[in-house]
């Protein structure tokens, strides 16, 4: 077994011992152990939750099943996230407009439709 030297400060060890003195523990070792183990088990639910929809997909259990990889969807919404900051910078670039709300609205719904359809 390893070992590990850790450094808190006063109120987290002040918390760990009042945890340990509550006797849902017996030492700082079992406590941190407890921590891991919790922290592992999180870990497999959330590798295993991002594997399930491709898992339901490839064999056909559910027609809804997203067919692209969770590694793509958070790069899309990465671009998603990405391309609004962009329209946010440009839109403080620009300054302030002489142009009325209404301009302003319907010149939006042309960008939208040129990119949506």
């Amino acid at each position: 077994m390893g070992k590990i030297t850790l450094s808190l400060d006063d109120d987290q060890e002040a918390f760990v011992n009042a945890r340990i003195d509550e006797g849902q523990f017996g030492d700082v070792g079992n406590y941190l152990r407890e921590l891991v183990r919790r922290d592992q088990e999180r870990q497999k639910t959330t590798e295993h939750s991002r594997q399930m929809p491709d898992q339901a997909a490839a064999i056909g259990v559910c027609e809804d099943a997203p067919t692209a990889s969770w590694a793509e969807a958070e790069q899309e919404e990465a671009q998603r996230l990405n391309d609004l900051r962009m329209a946010i910078r440009e839109g403080i670039e620009s300054g302030v407009s002489q142009r009325t709300v209404e301009q302003i609205w319907d010149q939006a719904r042309q960008r939208h439709r040129a990119k949506h359809g």
